[in-house]
């Protein structure tokens, strides 16, 4: 995944979010499918919005959404209803206008099953670094996202959970929840290839799936998970069923919470290049083909760059395409089926906003 950035800084307060917010309409796009409902577009800003997640209840979608209103573009945490409205329980890291020379990301949110509380991964980094930066899970109660000394750091990154020859976790992307206790994230590297005086690409390749298990007193310990090397996404199912994706591979493995043995359940063949897939009920929808190539950088190897791609469902034993209208990331399925909210560039503009997906 590439994501265009002008920065990255070292200490996180967080706070909630004092501007008032306009209500975020629905706005409907056409759809490929007309057994589909047309994707609706939940979020309007002209700055980026991306990772959503359903909260448990399936009443709300969490996601991050850029700050235009600050030169360091910082990302920050908010609440959508899954029926539109208004954003509400955010999360920001505010500074004044002096330390911008730094940024500072809230993003992949993880509701607590609970319903009480949220997780999220923050992220701090020095503008024009080349490498470097330091992240961290952090979860803390959702009513009380304006006191930092309610959250709990879980696990700070980078991080190797299996010294001392063990990859290294510097980045965790799509965090998910199996229970109240156990939660599954995609491990990936970090890459800011370039001149440092210049804006840079971060470029992150997947690493493997890790489990992280939370303790009652709010700490946790990774482990990763054997014969998911190279993953590029996940999705959870039920008993324990992990389905996953490789980086440069068109196909879908199935394992799971142990590791170790694997099969391939679909083939995505000449359509491209599987990321990103959601399991529904015995349906596997998955981000495939659209603007993903192989890139080769010296001393670090080859790395998957993805601007987005299709949406596309796998079921019984076909493939069929969903919606190509959008460049699209990261689908979450929400609690129960029927509805899918992703991320979904604009092929025209650019902009990146969430939408919800229906599928009956």
């Amino acid at each position: 995944m590439a994501i265009p950035r002008r920065a990255l800084a070292a200490l996180l307060l967080l706070a909630a979010c004092d501007h008032t917010l306009a209500s975020e309409p629905r706005v409907a796009v056409q759809d490929s499918l007309v057994e589909h409902g047309p994707p609706e577009r939940l979020t309007v800003s002209p700055g980026k919005d991306a990772t959503p997640a359903w909260s448990p209840d399936g009443r709300g979608i969490w996601y991050a959404w850029e700050r235009l209103d600050r030169r360091d573009r910082d990302l920050c945490l908010g609440r959508l209803p899954a029926t539109g409205g208004t954003r509400t329980d955010e999360a920001c890291r505010l500074l004044p206008p002096a330390s911008q020379d730094s940024v500072n990301w809230f993003l992949w949110p993880a509701p607590h099953p609970d319903g009480r509380r949220v997780l999220w991964f923050r992220w701090s980094q020095i503008r024009t670094a080349r490498a470097g930066g330091r992240g961290e899970f952090v979860i803390a109660p959702i009513d009380r996202l304006a006191d930092p000394t309610a959250e709990r750091v879980l696990r700070r990154f980078p991080f190797t959970p299996a010294p001392p020859d063990g990859p290294l976790h510097t980045w965790p992307e799509s965090p998910q929840w199996v229970d109240e206790t156990t939660l599954v994230y995609l491990a990936t590297q970090q890459t800011v290839p370039g001149n440092t005086a210049t804006t840079q690409d971060t470029i992150y390749r997947g690493i493997e799936l890790a489990k992280l298990l939370l303790t009652a007193a709010d700490t946790a310990s990774v482990t990763p998970i054997p014969g998911t090397d190279s993953a590029s996404g996940f999705t959870l199912a039920p008993g324990g069923v992990i389905y996953f994706t490789k980086l440069f591979d068109e196909r879908v493995y199935r394992t799971t919470l142990a590791g170790g043995a694997r099969d391939t359940v679909f083939d995505f063949g000449v359509a491209g290049v599987a990321r990103d897939p959601v399991w529904d009920g015995g349906r596997l929808f998955a981000i495939v083909g659209g603007e993903v190539r192989d890139t080769f950088l010296q001393n670090i190897g080859h790395l998957q760059i993805d601007g987005g791609g299709e949406l596309w469902v796998a079921e019984g034993g076909g493939t069929q395409l969903v919606d190509a209208g959008h460049l699209w990331r990261h689908p979450a399925r929400a609690p129960g089926g029927g509805a899918l909210a992703l991320e979904g560039r604009d092929l025209a503009s650019g902009v990146t906003d969430i939408y919800v997906v229906r599928i009956p």
